[in-house]
């Protein structure tokens, strides 16, 4: 709420799918004739990328992914939720 980082646009807004819009703290400075604003897109979702890495990155087969979610120990959500 501090009127001197709202009146230099530090705050930007974030438009989330599951969380909603809320504000982040923008970059520090600004560049003359650039735009400030640096978030360019949403952080990713919890899991969405948990496969891609375990197959593409890490060599994990399907069959392992499988088991992996057959027991809880990757999800889509936090454990708990």
């Amino acid at each position: 709420t501090d009127p001197q980082l709202r009146a230099r646009g530090f705050w930007e807004t974030v438009d989330h799918p599951v969380a909603g819009s809320f504000l982040c703290t923008g970059m520090p400075f600004a560049f003359l004739g650039r735009p400030r604003r640096w978030i360019r897109r949403i952080p990713p979702l919890y899991g969405q990328h948990t496969d891609e890495v375990l197959t593409e990155v890490l060599g994990h087969s399907r069959d392992d992914l499988a088991a992996l979610w057959q027991s809880g120990t990757i999800s889509a959500r936090p454990a708990g939720l």
